[in-house]
């Protein structure tokens, strides 16, 4: 259960995926979008997420990975973490995420490790550009 700061730190990234800005382009953006992971499990250790086979990042507690370019289309998202015994643990295994042409997904990561819950969060944006954004 969420406590009253861990909530107002939600609504907080909430507000970070939903009005995240970009900029107009010149271009044609129509088969663009961009996607990013956000951590709000409290008892986290720090989390690798994959799209596909690709590496998103590595993101800890209060964190979010950078906004990255992506192709439209469904991917698997898998999250996991090395204990220190050495040993690799997926907290999620190949969650399917359909990422749409011209919006940005963000998918946080909540609850507590070993219940993990993934909201996904869009927000439609015709103008993308990719100058404040990594491409895979």
């Amino acid at each position: 259960m969420l406590v009253l700061s861990e909530f107002r730190f939600v609504v907080l990234l909430l507000g970070l995926a939903t009005f995240s800005g970009s900029d107009a382009s010149n271009g044609d953006r129509s088969n663009i979008a961009s996607f990013r992971v956000v951590n709000v499990i409290p008892n986290s250790p720090t989390l690798s997420t994959t799209l596909d086979s690709i590496s998103i990042g590595d993101v800890s507690y209060g964190q979010a990975t950078a906004l990255r370019n992506v192709a439209p289309g469904d991917y698997s998202l898998t999250v996991s973490y090395v204990k220190p015994s050495g040993a690799m643990v997926k907290t999620v295994d190949a969650a399917p995420i359909t990422i749409r042409a011209n919006e940005e997904t963000s998918v946080f990561l909540m609850g507590l490790i070993g219940s993990t819950i993934l909201k996904v969060v869009t927000k439609v944006d015709p103008e993308m550009t990719a100058a404040s954004t990594t491409t895979l």
